[in-house]
């Protein structure tokens, strides 16, 4: 596997250098992340668990696809890269929101992006275990009782937030 690279950014999201995935988490630098949700005709979120192998949250429930911005990329070019390697798909995304998280292991700007398919998908073993689709009103009784990635959980709660009165 070759060295990613990620962009250090400031806090308006200018590019202020260029650093290696794992020194930027060891540092908590200010970098760039994508998190996509998949809804299906019904209305149902896409949700991965994550690979068991995965260095950061194995075994979570997150994203239907999340991943690194890498250095030179844009926000949708990530986008649309993470949702080709971790299932397989090439669905047209728009752009829900941009939020500055921090979590344990990430200090980041993340762009939301929405997409809609009812599948199928060919999750990459690799990065994820499986994926499901589940009703809004599902998640967040799940969310009680199972490990989501914190990422996803700020993700969700921006989504929520923003389609107020639209969703049960």
């Amino acid at each position: 596997m070759s060295k990613e690279f990620l962009p250090v950014v400031d806090e308006n999201d200018s590019v202020v250098g260029k650093v290696l995935r794992d020194e930027c988490h060891k540092k908590g630098l200010l970098h760039r992340s994508v998190h996509i949700f998949i809804f299906n005709s019904k209305g149902d979120l896409l949700l991965q668990m994550r690979s068991k192998k995965m260095d950061l949250y194995p075994g979570f429930f997150t994203s239907s696809a999340s991943g690194h911005v890498s250095y030179g990329e844009t926000y949708q070019e990530a986008a649309e890269k993470e949702l080709a390697e971790e299932l397989g798909a090439d669905i047209k995304l728009e752009l829900f929101g941009k939020y500055n998280i921090s979590s344990e292991w990430d200090n980041h700007f993340v762009s939301l992006f929405v997409g809609h398919s009812d599948g199928p998908f060919n999750p990459d073993a690799s990065e994820v275990e499986f994926v499901k689709f589940c009703p809004i009103p599902e998640i967040k009784r799940l969310m009680e009782k199972e490990k989501f990635s914190p990422n996803f959980k700020a993700c969700f709660e921006n989504y929520i937030e923003g389609n107020k009165g639209a969703l049960q």
